[in-house]
């Protein structure tokens, strides 16, 4: 695209190759990924965490009824899927489920 247009169609490896804009469209994207991705894991400096003792964690975890899992994350897995997979399944159904 240039200037809402479409100027160009066709494969990813056929627009890479042709050496017109998307090439540099698809390297700024990559970049501004890796700046996103590298914000996020560097803690700011200019507001610093606050920081909880152990023992005031405890206590407030017994206060309410033991171990929340809303507490502490299950995993730290920064590559999981935010969607989950739709299931699929084939059978029959009724024509009522059409009618509403």
């Amino acid at each position: 695209m240039r200037d809402g247009m479409i100027v160009q169609a066709g494969k990813y490896n056929d627009l890479l190759n042709s050496g017109l804009n998307f090439k540099e469209l698809v390297a700024a994207h990559e970049t501004s990924i890796e700046l996103v991705e590298m914000s996020t894991t560097i803690p700011s400096k200019s507001s610093p965490s606050p920081q909880i003792s152990p023992q005031l964690s405890s206590n407030h975890r017994e206060a309410n009824g033991g171990n929340n899992s809303l507490d502490q994350p299950k995993s730290d897995n920064r590559t999981s899927k935010l969607i989950k997979e739709e299931e699929k399944k084939t059978g029959k159904v009724s024509l009522h489920v059409y009618k509403h």
